[in-house]
């Protein structure tokens, strides 16, 4: 189920319209402390069960009426269905219709509260109100700390008992059906009426101090609120101020830096440049050298075939001639072609002996040449010694580097004067000093009510509905025992030119005291989940482990080691310095809350992925501090992932993490 459109109508201190439109994800609603936010919240509920909407109908009446009807309208949808149910306060009537996918025009529906109900139960799946109350809503009345107390109470009237009446003109957007008119309570003594009425009384009083206190922290947030607003452009400037400084923090080493760093970079690079122009020269030079030399010595002397041939000419011709005289036969040419020979070889010699030379010319400029090079790569080494030394300490990668690196440096310095100067400037104009003692007042002041508010506790009702309470016990007593009207501004009936008087199946009355479970909270939400979820205690824990020691760590900041369920289902918690081991009912209040919250989180995880319906919350983090109220706006951030969240708070922290927010101001 998905929530779409939500309005009220003459409800309470709404005394015009309201209208609300939800998106899925995570929707906050913001207001501060007497805004309307639990008005919106019980009109949900309202909405929702209808067992609730009778029990207290009357309590939603406008404080200020202005003829119109009071009433409200939820659209919802439900798979690929949108519906939307209106219900009024003033009569009692209530009327669900549905979207008609062609015209796209809302049809009525049912207009039977019994049928509704079933409708609700039987196609939505929708739970029972004590199911759904504990684990998908959740106010600050209900939590450890304020004694389990919860202001949505379940119900077992009878729905299909309706009252039979004429034709009447229904209210704008219903059409006219019956209404049923709850009576008075019955049977309740005087002495029982008296005790009510004193513990009532005294709960108005604690209440109408709770009330004050925190009329007064209204005031102090909202000039907080102003006093923020006001110094935003110093605290902008002072936000760009932090980011420049935390860069020129990386260029800490550059400020120890001579004075004349820029015209000894200047000749270290220019000398840099220099030798490697030389180099480059001499690497050339000693390149040719050496591929002259290896041409010279590439081939040995003998293995030239000048000197080869020629030594073969002539030992083939002296050879030949020593044989021919020795036959007496010496031909004329012979003497010739020995010294052809010997011509040769003299001249592969020769050449040898050039090559000879210029080898050892060429080895020699070699050798200068390496020599110079080493000279020169000293001579430089030596002159940029201190520039590189200061490169290294410096933890730049080259003079480049540094160069680039003092030009941000300086830029930055310039940027911070800038952001000085017009900080100050600001202050000056704001008297930023005493705005800020202003605020570190009101801050003290706010924390010091709100520490006076989670010590007191909470409340069922507010002290508007105990007023009324009041009044109606008040006036019982005075009429006799259970027979008293009803106050002014009761319940509204249909009138009939002809009134038949009809007999009505007594209802439950309003809420009249607070009351405070006897059991254990932790248990309660464990035992309605495994009822929602119809599994046991074993399988529920085993699934929930991880993402309950998830949240723990976040909402406790990491204070507890092991979180574990004993037989009986009791809460055992291990501490992460001590080891020691805690039960829930020895906690603090405030850490009985947050481990409370800590599992409410990992059970909703659990049931949405099963039962999906909206999650609705109403300022149940009032009393955390900073560093959990972050841990807890992620988590719902995380919950508005998977499902609907609708959040009504106090706290403008939250609107920040929300997809969606609103104002009641």
């Amino acid at each position: 189920m998905q929530l779409l459109e939500f309005f009220l109508q003459e409800v309470r201190r709404f005394s015009s319209q309201l209208r609300l439109s939800f998106k899925p994800g995570y929707n906050a609603i913001y207001g501060l402390n007497e805004s309307g936010k639990s008005t919106i919240y019980e009109a949900l509920i309202a909405s929702l069960d209808h067992g609730y909407f009778l029990q207290n109908r009357e309590s939603f009446l406008a404080w200020e009426a202005k003829g119109s009807p009071s009433r409200v309208g939820l659209a919802f949808k439900e798979a690929q269905d949108t519906f939307r149910l209106l219900k009024d306060f003033s009569s009692g009537q209530v009327q669900l219709s549905k979207r008609n996918l062609t015209t796209g025009k809302f049809e009525p529906f049912s207009r039977d509260p019994s049928w509704i109900s079933d409708f609700f139960s039987r196609e939505l799946c929708f739970p029972a109100l004590e199911i759904y109350q504990s684990i998908y809503l959740r106010d600050l009345t209900g939590l450890p700390s304020m004694g389990g107390i919860s202001t949505a109470q379940p119900t077992e009237q009878d729905y299909s008992e309706t009252i039979e009446l004429s034709e009447v003109s229904p209210s704008p957007g219903f059409e006219s059906y019956p209404s049923a008119e709850p009576s008075l309570p019955q049977g309740q003594s005087p002495e029982e009426i008296k005790r009510q009425l004193e513990q009532l009384k005294e709960e108005l009083a604690w209440a109408e101090k709770i009330e004050e206190m925190e009329f007064n922290l209204d005031g102090l947030e909202k000039k907080l609120f102003e006093l923020e607003t006001g110094s935003e452009d110093i605290k902008e400037v002072e936000r760009y101020l932090s980011e420049v400084e935390e860069e020129l923090a990386k260029y800490e080493k550059l400020e120890e830096l001579p004075e004349d760093i820029d015209e000894r970079l200047e000749d270290y690079m220019r000398m840099e440049k220099q030798k490697k122009d030389i180099l480059v020269r001499y690497n050339k030079e000693i390149e040719e050298a050496k591929y002259d030399i290896d041409l010279l010595t590439a081939i040995p002397l003998y293995k030239e075939k000048l000197l080869i041939y020629g030594a073969g000419i002539a030992v083939v011709f002296l050879l030949g001639g020593g044989i021919l005289s020795a036959l007496g036969k010496v031909p004329s040419y012979l003497p010739l072609g020995g010294l052809v020979g010997v011509a040769l070889v003299a001249y592969s010699l020769w050449q040898y002996l050039s090559k000879r030379e210029k080898l050892e010319k060429l080895q020699a400029k070699l050798s200068k040449k390496d020599e110079d090079k080493k000279v020169t790569e000293k001579k430089y080494g030596i002159e940029g010694t201190v520039i590189r030394s200061l490169i290294e300490s410096s933890g730049v990668e080259s003079a480049a580097d540094m160069v680039w690196k003092l030009e941000r440096l300086r830029e930055l310095k310039q940027r911070k004067e800038e952001l000085l100067a017009k900080r100050g400037g600001l202050r000056e104009e704001k008297d930023y000093e005493r705005l800020k003692a202003e605020q570190e007042k009101l801050q003290s002041e706010t924390k010091e009510i709100q520490n006076k508010l989670r010590d007191m506790g909470g409340l069922s009702m507010g002290a508007h509905e105990m007023r009324r309470e009041v009044e109606r016990l008040e006036a019982l007593l005075s009429q006799g025992l259970g027979q008293a009207s009803a106050p002014e501004d009761s319940f509204s009936s249909f009138t009939s030119p002809e009134p038949q008087p009809v007999p009505v199946e007594p209802a439950k009355p309003a809420q009249t005291s607070i009351t405070s479970s006897s059991r254990d909270p932790v248990q309660d939400l464990m035992n309605n989940c495994q009822r929602l979820l119809n599994t046991d205690l074993t399988t529920l824990t085993t699934s929930i482990k991880d993402s309950f020691c998830r949240n723990l760590n976040a909402f406790t900041s990491n204070n507890y080691l092991e979180a574990r369920f004993e037989e009986g289902g009791e809460l055992i918690l291990v501490g992460k310095g001590s080891g020691r081991e805690f039960k829930f009912a020895e906690l603090s209040p405030a850490t009985k809350d947050a481990v409370y919250f800590a599992l409410d989180f990992a059970l909703l995880e659990e049931s949405l992925g099963i039962r999906p319906f909206p999650i609705i919350f109403d300022a149940p983090f009032l009393h955390f501090d900073e560093s959990r109220l972050l841990a807890v706006a992620e988590a719902l951030k995380g919950l508005g992932q998977i499902n609907q969240v609708i959040h009504l708070t106090s706290k403008a922290e939250f609107t920040k993490l929300a997809d969606q927010s609103f104002s009641l101001e």
